[in-house]
């Protein structure tokens, strides 16, 4: 029990650390501060390719490239499910339902930040489709969120980051 508290505790602190990011440089950049997303999301599916989770492919649709990072996070016990609904020709609401960590953390953030799941979602959207994507804030409620994440451009930009490097430590 008390490493699953644990576990629940570190999550939770992450969860926060990407808020408190986000309010921080909301702050220093203002308005455009929206725009370190399209830089955030292709290293973040990088990062993802590289590590090997979620096991996504270009060959999937987005719906099965979805289902993987969704049953992912369902599996670690966090969310109770979360769907992408198509709200459009280039609209999807991501949504979060039943977080663990809503009750300790929805209050707080009531505009002006966008779910860290959503974010995940957005480069599951991005890895498929290579497109230039816009999120809105996240509407927080007691139990979860829902996110609009918006495709903007259908150009092919999820090559391969130039000069990125992302070796995990080997001495533990």
């Amino acid at each position: 029990m008390r490493k699953s508290k644990n576990l629940h505790s570190t999550a939770l602190l992450f969860h926060l650390t990407i808020y408190a990011y986000q309010e921080s440089y909301m702050k220093m950049v203002g308005s455009g501060s929206r725009a370190i997303l399209t830089h955030v999301i292709p290293y973040l599916t990088e990062m993802l390719k590289h590590l090997g989770m979620p096991e996504l492919s270009q060959k999937k649709s987005m719906d099965e490239n979805m289902s993987i990072y969704t049953s992912l996070v369902k599996e670690s016990g966090y969310i109770g499910d979360a769907v992408l609904n198509n709200d459009g020709d280039n609209s999807y609401i991501f949504e979060v339902r039943d977080c663990k960590l809503a009750s300790e953390g929805h209050e707080i953030f009531k505009e002006g930040h966008i779910c860290p799941f959503a974010i995940l979602a957005a480069a599951v959207i991005f890895y498929k489709t290579g497109a230039v994507l816009s999120i809105e804030d996240s509407e927080f409620n007691d139990s979860g969120s829902k996110t609009l994440i918006t495709v903007r451009e259908r150009t092919r930009l999820n090559r391969p980051i130039k000069n990125f490097s992302f070796q995990a430590d080997s001495t533990n």
